[in-house]
């Protein structure tokens, strides 16, 4: 094993249909200096939803970069929504998700 590229239930896909894992989007939004947090949701095949939280003085630079990354991440053919979000909160669970669809997803589907 070279790495832990995340767990399944976080996987989203890019528009040809191959899996971006929180590890390719971490190593992807590294480049959006100032960036605090995120939160990737797939809406639908091509959608992709993303709120984030910004350090103030690099807000409008995030803000104008962030569609670049993604669209090199998710394709051309992404429709993508950035919104910005001065504090993203936990799940239901405590725990952060920064990565979603809004379909279930299983590992079988992905393995199998």
């Amino acid at each position: 094993m070279d790495a832990i590229e995340g767990r399944s239930h976080d996987v989203t896909f890019d528009t040809a249909g191959y899996e971006v894992t929180v590890k390719r989007l971490d190593d992807a939004l590294g480049a959006a200096d100032g960036l605090v947090s995120y939160r990737v949701e797939q809406t639908e095949p091509l959608h992709y939803a993303m709120r984030y939280a910004a350090e103030p003085e690099a807000e409008r630079h995030t803000a104008d970069i962030l569609p670049d990354i993604l669209h090199a991440v998710y394709g051309d053919k992404a429709e993508i929504e950035v919104s910005p979000d001065s504090a993203l909160p936990p799940e239901q669970s405590g725990k952060f998700r920064l990565a979603r669809t809004s379909w279930e997803v299983s590992s079988g589907e992905l393995f199998g």
